[in-house]
């Protein structure tokens, strides 16, 4: 057994401690879902894939013991959202974030070197520059993930259609009934409350896809990071505020816009968790748009800042984001800034 194994096996163990602390409702358990797939991203961009998919093995084995009855049909469907939500993601972003092509076609076979961490890599025999998977892929993925991931969600949440809406009043009778009859004073109407279930049914999987992309983003970013600090980074790092998105990905929101429109009964709901994907995903783009053009200015920081406490109280102002990343393919608001003072 090598150090990389050994390794392996304490990320494995450690993702699942934080998995069973999440699933046995912990007082951390939104510290603890965040943190769950962070080894699994680590040892895979760090160590690679073999060793990344046998810490995600190992970490199912406390899972199948630690919760519920031992080897039960509860701790199995634990043990498979723990590998659907958290490893998946980690093994396919660390695939595609290494893969590359040499710039120099005369030499197709050319393999990149390993810790290598600088703007282009280089083999020993001769120097070769080399052409990292785009970064506004990795992002596209991410969305699409985030969208899957939401489905799978909704297709264990409910049997249907009716079983979902069921469940919506279930939560609204739990969570909302009392606490929205206290600010408003008074007894809701019915047409007000069947606007607000209404409501709740498509704030679900908008937001679980919302935070589902920023989960994924965020584990993948702090990996790679952190790889990066341990020197085992076999690429450079990608830069977020250069993404730009295929063309076909605007042809898929524009479908899933359209599919969340037409589509009725249960089917609507998961082409509103891809639309909230894409959406997030070009609000993304459009916060790298403004991240770009702030680059190098004195009041970078101030006006970030500012940016994103506007965004906590202001939400509705994350649209202008998205705007901004819809048109930044025509408008190229990137090209038109003023070069940074550092550059």
């Amino acid at each position: 057994m090598t150090s990389s194994h050994i390794i392996a096996i304490a990320a494995g163990l450690l993702a699942a401690n934080f998995y069973v602390g999440y699933a046995n409702a912990s007082v951390f358990a939104l510290l603890f879902v965040i943190l769950t797939a962070l080894p699994i991203a680590v040892v895979s961009i760090g160590w690679g894939l073999y060793f990344g998919l046998i810490a995600s093995l190992i970490a199912l084995v406390p899972i199948l013991i630690l919760i519920t009855d031992f080897l039960s049909i509860a701790s199995f469907k634990y043990a498979l959202g723990f590998f659907t939500f958290f490893c998946i993601p980690s093994l396919i972003l660390a695939h595609l974030f290494y893969l590359s092509r040499p710039v120099d076609t005369s030499a197709p076979q050319a393999v990149p070197p390993q810790n290598v961490g600088t703007d282009q890599a280089a083999n020993t025999e001769q120097d070769i520059s080399y052409e990292w998977y785009p970064t506004g892929h990795l992002v596209m993925w991410m969305s699409v993930m985030a969208g899957v991931l939401t489905c799978a969600f909704l297709f264990q949440f409910a049997d249907g259609i009716t079983d979902y809406l069921k469940k919506i009043d279930t939560i609204w009778e739990h969570v909302f009934s009392k606490l929205f009859t206290q600010m408003s004073g008074e007894p809701l109407s019915q047409e007000a409350i069947a606007d607000l279930k209404q409501n709740l049914a498509i704030s679900i999987p908008t937001a679980l896809s919302l935070a589902l992309f920023f989960l994924i983003y965020s584990n993948f970013w702090i990996a790679a990071k952190i790889v990066q600090g341990l020197q085992k980074l076999n690429r450079p790092l990608p830069n977020f505020m250069t993404i730009e998105f295929p063309g076909n990905f605007f042809i898929a929101f524009i479908v899933s816009i359209l599919a969340a429109t037409f589509l009725v009964g249960y089917l609507k709901f998961f082409a509103i968790a891809f639309l909230s994907a894409f959406t997030t995903a070009y609000f993304f783009m459009g916060l790298m748009v403004i991240h770009a053009i702030l680059e190098g200015s004195q009041f970078k920081t101030f006006t970030l800042f500012s940016l994103y406490f506007l965004l906590l109280v202001f939400g509705w102002l994350g649209l202008v984001l998205v705007i901004i990343g819809l048109a930044e393919p025509i408008i190229n608001l990137r090209g038109k800034a003023p070069p940074s003072s550092s550059s």
